[in-house]
């Protein structure tokens, strides 16, 4: 996966929008950007084909993929909690909880030949940002939202690859799907991302060593993500075939974004005295996941990344 559906989604409803008035907000006020997310919000969910006659729920019509539709309802999350808009709100506890799969984990058996690590992922992003945000948890006879994440990192920690390029997550689940040979770095910073977040959320330390171990993997391993002149740059990935020695020069934005919002979940989770951002010093030992020192100067780096 690599294009963005919210990108897509909004400017397809933004398009049609201009066409008949300019989206007209003010940045800074929340009525203001309430109101004009109302009409993208809105724009989005003409696509959704939960509610069409003979419509999955939780999908949106073709060509958009599932993955996207679990980005897009972390969005509506996201819009729920900042604008109170309780709109879509019945309509997202469901999709959450029809898409979640038989076993709980989002791994539906009627997605087995397109999901990968990274559409589980996205799935999983929602579940948290159900967790974080408080939003309407599931009856008694179903398993809660943090239960669904912890799911989701159970089952993505359980597929961690030794054998091959000193670990991390190959891009598919099922050997039958292409790309299964391959190990990128949106299914690793995914692991990272939702390991960062369940440590800074129930304050168990054994998933910020997980975010540790895979954020080490990518940076002194695999070398998908290096550090040049206090800034990173971050590669898609390699194949396992000469143990990924063979980087994509493939680079996308939604890697540093992941990657970044990691590592600030991270740096606020850390109890020590954060320094001024002006002031951090550079760290010379980076091998303590528990320093929010240490964080924050990987967070620095990130924010120093020119993205062009």
């Amino acid at each position: 996966m690599k294009i963005n559906v919210k990108t897509a989604l909004l400017t397809a409803s933004l398009t049609s929008l201009q066409m008949a008035s300019a989206l007209q907000l003010t940045v800074g006020d929340k009525d203001s950007v309430c109101a004009a997310s109302a009409l993208i919000v809105k724009g989005i969910m003409d696509y959704y084909d939960g509610t069409s006659y003979g419509g999955t729920v939780g999908m949106f019509k073709s060509p958009y993929y599932w993955w996207e539709a679990g980005e897009a309802f972390g969005g509506l999350i996201n819009n729920w909690f900042y604008c109170q808009n309780t709109t879509y709100q019945d309509l997202i506890y469901e999709a959450l909880l029809h898409q979640k799969g038989d076993d709980n984990n989002y791994i539906p058996a009627n997605q087995s030949l397109t999901e990968g690590n990274d559409d589980q992922a996205f799935w999983g992003f929602a579940a948290l940002e159900a967790t974080e945000r408080n939003f309407t948890n599931p009856t008694d006879d179903q398993p809660g939202w943090l239960a669904l994440s912890q799911a989701v990192y159970n089952t993505m920690w359980a597929r961690w690859d030794t054998a091959y390029c000193g670990g991390g997550l190959r891009w598919q689940i099922f050997t039958w799907n292409k790309g299964y040979d391959y190990k990128n770095t949106i299914s690793n910073a995914c692991l990272f991302n939702i390991a960062a977040r369940l440590g800074r959320y129930t304050g168990n330390e054994t998933y910020i060593s997980t975010a540790e171990e895979v954020y080490d993997w990518l940076v002194s391993t695999s070398g998908f993500v290096t550090l040049n002149n206090e800034a990173y740059t971050v590669y898609d990935g390699a194949g396992i075939a000469n143990n990924c020695s063979s980087l994509s020069d493939e680079e996308w934005t939604y890697n540093f974004g992941i990657l970044m919002a990691g590592t600030a979940y991270l740096t606020s989770s850390m109890k020590d005295n954060v320094k001024n951002q002006e002031n951090v010093p550079m760290i010379k030992d980076l091998s303590n996941p528990f320093s929010q020192d240490v964080w924050q100067q990987r967070l620095n780096w990130f924010l120093n990344t020119n993205l062009t």
